[in-house]
């Protein structure tokens, strides 16, 4: 028979209880919170934990600043995109003013171009019409100044002895 061999009953090591400091730091450590990180650093600053703690803050200050730089460089780009949309939009207001005045412009020009036509035109039915009635016969009184119209002109000029021009 084999001789068994005696059970040794191993007891679990002895539990180390951890410091005020070290308890404190196992519920800390993982907040994201400044101020809760200020407070444990006021409490236990002159400790390793105190020491971690200001490391752990000093990395939430830069998160926390480079997150803030982030929102400023998106804040000036989103302004930046926003100012050349409202300069391209009043660009394109200015565009559209140039071409309505343009329009405006020429739209003048043929309304006073036609004016002047119907002026040309009354000017020359009546000039047509009183040469007719003096016994210069300038043709149709159509108020179209062509040929005949300004023999009969040149012809009144003579027997009136006035120089007028013709054309």
């Amino acid at each position: 028979e084999t001789a068994k061999s005696p059970v040794v009953a191993m007891s679990p090591p002895p539990t180390q209880r951890l410091t005020d400091a070290g308890e404190a730091w196992v519920m800390t450590k993982d907040t994201q919170s400044i101020p809760a990180l200020e407070a444990f650093i006021r409490r236990f600053e002159n400790t390793y934990y105190g020491d971690l703690a200001k490391v752990r803050l000093e990395d939430l200050k830069q998160a926390d600043a480079a997150k803030e730089a982030a929102k400023k460089k998106a804040d000036d780009d989103a302004r930046a995109r926003a100012e050349g949309e409202r300069q391209r939009v009043a660009l394109l207001q200015h565009e559209e003013e140039k071409k309505r005045a343009v329009a405006l412009a020429a739209a003048e020009a043929a309304k006073e171009a036609a004016k002047e036509k119907a002026n040309a035109l009354a000017l020359a039915r009546n000039l047509q019409s009183e040469l007719k009635r003096v016994g210069c016969d300038p043709g149709a009184a159509d108020g179209t100044w062509g040929h005949k119209a300004k023999e009969a002109l040149r012809e009144f000029s003579r027997l009136s002895k006035v120089a007028l021009p013709s054309d």
